[in-house]
């Protein structure tokens, strides 16, 4: 029985992983570090009632007061259903893992001969030996994909977070457009005014009156533009936050505060980029998990290697000589089938993924230096249209205004400096939008991915 009770160890051996649950938390707590340090949001896995309840409550507290768009980038990460969907991906991998762990099952076989007198029963229990060289690299391979998960989570983590800030900017943004635009019309419809009158007592030309009607109603086609803009903002932010009427909360006086300026230099954002990156890191596990993969393929060679221990006789209840108790050996001869595919497979999978790894840095070097430049572009422009364009246009009004005071310009030229003050101040709003966005686009391209 001493056979016996080794193979038993064996098996009891190789069943100590079977103990091992499904715990999704270490993963979870994976993405929230990862995340942390790329958005100011929570990330929340709700999956009870209980948990719906609580966030149901937190998002409704947040919408309380007006939103602002740090606010619509928490409710968007908590509330999103998709990224809620996303984060199951966290479970289904750790429940890989604990799969990859487990031992093949041991085989018990009986066979009971009756009547016993004309025929030898038998009875066997084998366990798998190799796994004992084949399921420390199935767990490798299946804890390197949970991680290719969890960083895949933190960048939609991520994106979620800037979808949410873009859509909350474009709101405010495309509101403070269409009201400078409203503000236009009626200057244009005083200056058309102002050129009929001119017309009729033989001051201006009918040219010059097409010219006024013709402006005017270009700034009314474009009102009409901007509220469709306006509309289609809306929208988007109610499905980026999973809210109905989410933009009513957005208050009619916030307005499009510029981020705080990244203090970066071009050689510091290149530097950070290539070790922050999360599609960075996941092009590296993949060449990893592959590396792992192809030990594993290795290790299957020699497969399915059994041993236990079986018993053959008529079983009486009297010990005799017709009994008989010795080892089992199964192995399955890798004569034909050496899995040669599987290994040449996964060493032209690393091959494959050496070389998108390298491609993918290449694509993460010009995408780093775009956006940063971009985004250093896009604070010059906003800087001369703040320091030096509005100023400027604010002063011409002022001096059409005393002029005209005085007698000494026609009210019409004040009209014009009235529309290009405000048509500056347009200008001004698309460029803060567009320094908002480009700052954005700098931040996913530093510590996230790319944006195609």
């Amino acid at each position: 029985m001493t056979l016996l009770r080794g193979v038993s160890l064996l098996i009891a051996a190789l069943a100590l992983d079977a103990c091992a649950t499904v715990d999704p938390a270490p993963g979870l707590e994976h993405v929230r570090s990862l995340s942390a340090t790329r958005t100011e949001a929570d990330v929340v896995w709700v999956r009870n009632e209980a948990e719906a309840a609580q966030i149901r409550e937190l998002v409704e507290a947040l919408l309380a007061d007006g939103l602002s768009r740090d606010e619509a980038v928490r409710i968007a990460v908590l509330n999103n259903p998709a990224l809620q969907a996303r984060l199951a991906d966290i479970g289904i991998a750790a429940a890989d893992v604990v799969e990859a762990s487990l031992p093949t099952n041991p085989v018990l076989d009986i066979y009971w001969a009756s009547p016993r007198r004309t025929g030898d029963s038998s009875i066997g229990l084998v366990g798998w030996l190799s796994d004992l060289w084949t399921l420390p690299r199935r767990k490798e391979v299946a804890a390197l994909d949970a991680r290719l998960t969890e960083y895949g989570v933190a960048l939609d983590v991520m994106m979620a977070a800037i979808d949410a800030a873009h859509a909350w900017d474009r709101v405010v943004q495309s509101r403070e457009e269409l009201s400078l635009a409203r503000e236009l019309v009626d200057v244009r419809r005083k200056e058309d005014r102002r050129r009929e009158i001119r017309f009729d007592h033989g001051l201006d030309d009918a040219r010059l009156v097409d010219e006024a009607e013709l402006r005017l109603a270009e700034t009314e086609v474009g009102v009409h533009e901007f509220e469709q803009v306006v509309t289609e903002a809306e929208t988007d932010f109610d499905r980026v936050l999973g809210l109905r009427s989410a933009a009513e909360h957005v208050g009619a006086d916030a307005s499009l505060a510029e981020y705080p300026p990244l203090d970066l230099t071009e050689a510091e954002a290149l530097a950070t980029g290539l070790t922050e990156r999360l599609d960075l890191a996941m092009a590296e596990a993949e060449v990893e998990r592959l590396s792992r993969n192809l030990g594993l393929q290795e290790s299957l060679v020699w497969n399915q290697v059994a041993l236990g221990v079986g018993r053959d006789g008529v079983f009486k209840e009297t010990r005799g000589d017709e009994d008989s108790i010795g080892p089992v050996v199964s192995v399955d001869l890798p004569i034909f089938d050496r899995n040669q595919a599987g290994i040449a497979r996964a060493e032209f999978e690393i091959e494959q993924a050496v070389q998108q790894l390298t491609a993918r840095r290449q694509i993460a070097v010009k995408e780093l230096l775009d956006r940063f430049r971009g985004y250093d572009r896009a604070r010059q422009s906003l800087g001369t249209l703040t320091e030096s364009g509005l100023p400027s246009a604010h002063r011409a009004l002022a001096y059409m205004r005393d002029r005209n005071q005085a007698m000494q310009v026609a009210p019409i030229d004040m009209f014009e400096s009235e529309a290009l003050l405000l048509e500056t101040r347009m200008a001004v709003v698309r460029a803060r939008g567009g320094v908002n966005a480009a700052r954005r686009g700098l931040e996913l391209a530093l510590r996230g991915g790319s944006s195609e």
